[in-house]
C-alpha cells in the first residue's frame, strides 16, 4: 500500500538510486582489492625480487672481480697489467654498491650478518690484491714466479669467505620472495571471498528490489488487462479498482471516466441508430455484417436479421458479386483507392414488388482506427424511389417539352417520319433477314424527334432481342406520339392531312394528258420543296447529336439545290440518317483536334441536290473532317477476317477505301447509340442499289469525305 502511495516516477528514481549505491560499493570494493594486490606486488617486487636480483648481481661482480685479478696477475706486460687492474677496480665499486642495495631491501637478520662479513672481508682482500699486485710489480722485471702469486690469490681463505657469504645472500633473498608469494596468494584468495560475497549481496539487494518495483507496475497492469479484456467482450460495466495517489491510480480514475462516457456515447450511439432516416450497418474484411445497425435497415430489409455476411445479403437482393472476397481485399488492403474499390460492389438494388419497384440506394463510408487504418466499412441504405421516380418523370417531360418543340417547327417533316417509323416496325416485326439493320435505322430516326428513351430501348434490342421489351418499346412510342397529336391538335391542322398517294398519281395521269404545259408544271412543283425544308428532319437530328458531343463542333449547310419532293426524301430516310451519323461520329474530328491541323473548330458537312434530266436525283453530301485513310480500312477488313492477305495485295487506294460497304466492317471498337456496328454503310449501298440507284466516294486525309448518291426517280424500280 505505501507503494501505491509512491509517484511512478519517485519509484524508478528509487530505483535508480540504489542501484547506482550498490554498483558505487562493488566499485569501491573492486578499487581496493586492486590497491591491495599493487600493495603485494610493490612489497613482492621491492623485497623480494630486488634483494635476489642484487645479490645474484653482487655474486657475479664478486666473481668477475676476482677473475680480472688472476688475469692481472698473468699479465705479460704493463698495459695489460694496468687494464685488468682497472676494470678489477669499477667491478669491485660495483660489487659494493649492489650489496648496499641488497642491505637496504632486505628484512633478514641473517642477510644482514653476510653482508657484515662480506663487508669485514673485503678489506682483507682489498689488502690482499694490492700486496699481489705491488709483488708483481717488484718482479715483473726480474720475471718473478706468476704462477706462485696466482695460486696463493686463489688458494686465499678470505676470498672463499666472501663466495659462501654472496651466496647466503641469494639464498636468503630468494627464500624471503618465496614467503612473499605465499602471502600473496593468501590476500588474493581472501580478497575474491570478500567481492565474490560483496557481489552476491548487491545482486541480491538489486534482485528484490526489482521484484518489488515490477509488482508494483505489473500488479496494476494486470487489473487493466483484465478491464480491457471485459471491454473487448462487449461488458462496457467493467470497471477499474486500482487505488492509489500514483500514476496507475489516476490512470485507473481516467479510464473508469473513459468507460462511464463510452457507455453514455453508446446509449447516445443505439438512440441515434433507432432516429436515422436511413439504413446503416457495418462489414469486416471477411465480408461479416455486425450485429450494430439502424432501425431503417430492418424496415427497408425486412429478413435482414438472417443475412451474417455480405455474399447473402448481395445474393437474396438479386446482386451475384463476382469475386467478392478479391474486391474485399482491394478495398482493406488498399490494392485501390477506396471509392475506386467500392465502386466495385453493387450501387443500387431494386426490390420487387406489386404496386412498384423499390429502389435502394447503397453507399460505402469508410471506419479507421487509430492507426488510420481500414478497420470496417459502413454501408448506407437509402430508399431513392421517389427521387427516381421524379427524376424519370423529369427527363420524361424534358424529353415530352423537346418533342413538342421540334415537331411544332417541322410538321411535314414529322408526317413523313411516322411513315418511316411505323414502316421499319412492321418490318421488324418479321424480324427478317435485314432486321438489325432496321433496328438500326430505327433507332436512327427516332433520334430526330427527341423520341430518347424508345431509342434507348432500340439500343438495348440490338444487342439482346427481347420480345416484350420490343412490345412496350411499340407501345410506348405510340402513346407517346398521341400524346404529341393531342397537344398540337394535329388532328385539326390542314397542313397535315394525308393525301392518297394514288390520287395524286391519277391527277398527274390527268395532266399529262392535256396540252397546257403550264399546268403540267405547277402539277410536278405542287409537292416539291427548297431541299432545307424536305431536309429539315435532318437538321434536326444533326442539331440533336451535337448536344450529345462535348468537344465537337458542326453544322450542316444547304448548298444551292433543286426541289425535291417529301416522298422523294421518305424513302431515303435510312440512307440519309446512316450517312450523316457516319460524317458526324468517324469523319468530324474534335475542336482540339482540327486546331492542331490549322482547321476552323467547327466542323461542316455540306448538303446539294441536282434533278438530273431523266428526273433522277443526284446528292452530294460531303464533311471537312479527317477524311478515310485506305490502309486503316484495310487493316480492319483483314482483322475481321472480311478479306484475307492474298486479296489485300495490290488493290488500288480507291479500292481500299470502298471496303467501308463491307458486311461487318466498322472503324470503332464498340457500339454507341449513334454509330459503330458495321451494318450503316453497308446498309446504305444495299438499299441504293435495291432502287437502282448507286453510291461513290472521295476521300483524302485530313481533307474530308465526299459521297455522291445517283437515285432514280420514283416509280422506276
Amino acid at each position: 500500500m505505501v507503494l501505491n502511495n509512491i509517484s511512478l516516477k519517485y519509484k524508478l528514481l528509487t530505483c535508480i538510486i540504489l542501484i547506482v549505491v550498490i554498483n558505487a560499493i562493488s566499485g569501491l570494493i573492486g578499487l581496493r582489492v586492486i590497491k591491495d594486490l599493487g600493495l603485494l606486488v610493490n612489497q613482492t617486487y621491492d623485497k623480494a625480487l630486488m634483494a635476489a636480483t642484487f645479490a645474484q648481481s653482487a655474486k657475479f661482480n664478486f666473481s668477475q672481480y676476482d677473475h680480472e685479478v688472476q688475469d692481472a696477475l698473468l699479465s705479460s706486460d704493463k698495459d695489460e697489467f694496468d687494464l685488468h687492474v682497472s676494470k678489477a677496480k669499477k667491478l669491485f665499486q660495483t660489487l659494493k654498491d649492489d650489496l648496499k642495495v641488497v642491505e637496504e631491501r632486505s628484512f633478514s637478520s641473517k642477510s644482514h650478518d653476510a653482508i657484515s662479513k662480506v663487508t669485514e672481508n673485503f678489506t682483507e682482500i682489498e689488502n690482499l690484491k694490492t700486496i699481489l699486485l705491488g709483488q708483481k710489480s717488484k718482479f715483473q722485471k726480474a720475471v718473478p714466479d706468476l704462477m706462485s702469486l696466482q695460486k696463493k690469490w686463489r688458494l686465499d681463505r678470505k676470498r672463499k669467505s666472501i663466495y659462501r657469504s654472496l651466496t647466503a645472500i641469494y639464498d636468503d633473498a630468494s627464500e624471503l620472495g618465496y614467503h612473499f608469494r605465499l602471502k600473496s596468494e593468501a590476500k588474493i584468495e581472501d580478497n575474491f571471498k570478500r567481492t565474490i560475497l560483496t557481489l552476491a549481496i548487491c545482486l541480491s539487494l538489486s534482485f528484490i528490489l526489482s521484484i518489488l518495483i515490477s509488482l508494483s507496475i505489473i500488479t496494476p497492469l494486470r487489473k487493466l488487462q483484465k478491464v480491457c479484456g471485459g471491454i473487448a467482450g462487449g461488458d462496457f460495466a467493467v470497471r477499474s479498482d486500482i487505488q492509489g495517489k500514483d500514476e496507475f491510480g489516476t490512470l485507473s480514475n481516467s479510464f473508469n471516466f473513459m468507460l462511464n462516457t463510452i457507455e453514455d456515447k453508446t446509449n447516445n450511439m443505439s438512440t441515434l441508430l433507432t432516429a436515422l432516416p436511413f439504413g446503416l450497418f457495418y462489414f469486416d474484411p471477411s465480408g461479416q455484417i455486425s450485429s450494430e445497425r439502424s432501425k431503417m435497415t430492418d424496415t427497408l430489409f425486412k429478413n435482414f436479421s438472417k443475412y451474417s455476411n455480405l455474399e447473402e445479403f448481395f445474393s437474396d437482393n438479386g446482386h451475384k458479386v463476382n469475386d467478392l472476397s478479391g474486391i474485399l481485399t482491394a478495398l482493406f488492403e488498399k490494392l485501390l483507392p477506396f471509392n475506386s474499390a467500392s465502386f466495385l460492389l453493387p450501387q443500387t438494388i431494386v426490390i420487387k414488388k406489386e404496386e412498384s419497384d423499390q429502389i435502394i440506394k447503397l453507399s460505402y463510408r469508410p471506419k479507421l482506427g487509430p492507426n488510420k487504418k481500414l478497420e470496417r466499412v459502413i454501408m448506407i441504405t437509402e430508399d431513392i424511389t421517389e427521387k427516381e421516380n421524379a427524376k424519370a418523370e423529369g427527363i420524361i417531360q424534358a424529353e415530352r417539352v423537346e418533342r413538342v418543340s421540334k415537331i411544332s417547327a417541322d410538321v411535314p417533316g414529322f408526317k413523313e417520319f411516322l411513315v418511316s417509323v411505323r414502316s421499319l416496325i412492321e418490318k421488324s416485326k418479321n424480324r427478317g433477314d435485314d432486321f438489325n439493320r432496321d433496328l438500326h435505322s430505327l433507332k436512327g430516326l427516332l433520334g430526330i424527334y427527341a423520341y430518347h428513351q424508345v431509342a434507348l430501348m432500340v439500343h438495348i434490342l440490338e444487342t439482346d432481342f427481347d420480345q416484350l421489351l420490343f412490345d412496350k418499346f411499340v407501345k410506348t412510342f405510340e402513346e407517346q406520339t398521341l400524346d404529341v397529336v393531342q397537344i398540337l391538335d394535329l388532328q385539326e391542322e390542314s397542313s397535315m392531312k394525308y393525301v392518297d398517294e394514288n390520287k395524286m398519281i391519277k391527277l398527274s395521269n390527268l395532266v399529262s394528258e392535256l396540252e397546257n404545259s403550264e399546268l403540267k408544271a405547277a402539277m410536278q412543283a405542287l409537292d416539291r420543296f427548297p431541299i432545307e425544308k424536305a431536309f429539315s428532319k435532318y437538321s434536326v437530328h444533326a442539331s440533336t447529336l451535337a448536344q450529345t458531343y462535348e468537344d465537337k463542333d458542326f453544322k450542316i449547310i444547304f448548298d444551292p439545290s433543286d426541289e425535291i419532293t417529301f416522298r422523294e426524301v421518305q424513302r431515303l430516310d435510312n440512307v440519309f440518317i446512316h450517312m450523316l451519323n457516319n460524317s458526324i461520329d468517324h469523319g468530324i474530328e474534335t475542336t482540339e483536334q482540327r486546331s492542331l491541323k490549322n482547321k476552323s473548330p467547327s466542323g461542316s458537312i455540306h448538303i446539294s441536290c441536282k434533278r438530273l434530266p431523266d428526273n433522277s436525283l443526284r446528292f452530294r453530301i460531303a464533311d471537312d473532317g479527317k477524311g478515310i485513310d485506305g490502309n486503316q480500312i484495310l487493316e480492319k477488313a483483314i482483322q475481321k477476317g472480311l478479306l484475307s492477305e492474298s486479296e489485300s495485295k495490290n488493290l488500288k487506294e480507291t479500292e481500299k477505301m470502298n471496303l467501308i460497304f463491307k458486311s461487318g466492317l466498322s472503324t470503332k471498337d464498340s457500339a454507341s447509340m449513334i454509330s459503330g456496328r458495321g451494318i450503316g454503310m453497308d446498309a446504305v449501298k444495299s438499299f441504293l442499289e435495291s432502287l437502282g440507284g448507286s453510291i461513290n466516294l472521295n476521300s483524302a486525309v485530313d481533307i474530308g469525305t465526299t459521297f455522291e448518291l445517283i437515285i432514280p426517280p420514283l416509280g422506276s424500280v
